[in-house]
């Protein structure tokens, strides 16, 4: 998956975009780590009921080093495929757990609604 300005994840019906006001700070206290290349990485958990399961499904989140582009997927336990928790009720938890992710990232200024 290539850095992109804007993104929609697969089912969903929210775009996302960096906010303007992102601060490195900021991410490093969200729970995002440096990565060799500068990059800025996050992987959580979005399952409820076992988070450190290895089968839970994941959020992983890359913002670029200088904070103008990312990727976001939702993977499954494995993390080689993406996996859709909108299309359907199935992942009614899960999605609860991803929105208020998302929305502690919107409050922070790291990500914004288009």
């Amino acid at each position: 998956m290539a850095f992109s300005k804007s993104l929609q994840l697969k089912g969903g019906d929210t775009k996302y975009e960096l906010s303007p006001e992102i601060k490195k700070y900021t991410l490093l206290d969200l729970g995002f780590s440096n990565t060799k290349s500068g990059n800025f990485a996050y992987k959580k958990s979005i399952d409820p009921e076992s988070p450190f399961s290895k089968n839970a499904m994941k959020l992983k989140i890359t913002i670029n080093s200088d904070m103008t582009e990312f990727k976001m997927a939702i993977v499954d336990g494995n993390e080689m495929n993406d996996v859709d928790i909108f299309s359907n009720d199935k992942h009614l938890e899960e999605r609860d757990q991803f929105n208020f992710i998302m929305q502690n990232m919107i409050l922070r200024k790291v990500f914004r609604r288009v």
